[in-house]
């Protein structure tokens, strides 16, 4: 439990790093959207307390977390992406990164 309470906190914290100095950027409320397979009660607990902690330290800034099965995972976010309207953070396989890759589905980040 400590372990994956740990893990959730490291995966969080490390999206928002990313992107939070992207959000700065405009002075309008930001939404971001966090897609994950953390499905298990305690686990969208913990996600939710590591959100609400951030948003009292940026009132700017709502961030919205969706807990999903793998397999819905993969086939929303492979729509999504078809659809240009991805969410902001997610995680997934190597494997199914590499074929959204080679299905055209990913952009460069080199502008971000």
């Amino acid at each position: 439990m400590i372990q994956r309470n740990r893990r959730v906190t490291f995966l969080v914290l490390t999206l928002c790093v990313f992107f939070v100095p992207y959000l700065a950027i405009s002075a309008e409320k930001k939404v971001v959207r966090i897609w994950h397979t953390e499905t298990e009660p305690q686990s969208v607990a913990a996600f939710q307390q590591i959100i609400n902690d951030f948003e009292k330290l940026h009132p700017d800034i709502t961030i919205k977390q969706e807990a999903l099965a793998w397999g819905d995972l993969e086939a929303k976010l492979t729509a999504a992406l078809a659809a240009g309207s991805p969410p902001e953070a997610s995680h997934g396989q190597a494997v199914t990164c590499a074929s959204f890759y080679a299905k055209g589905l990913l952009r460069d980040q080199e502008d971000i």
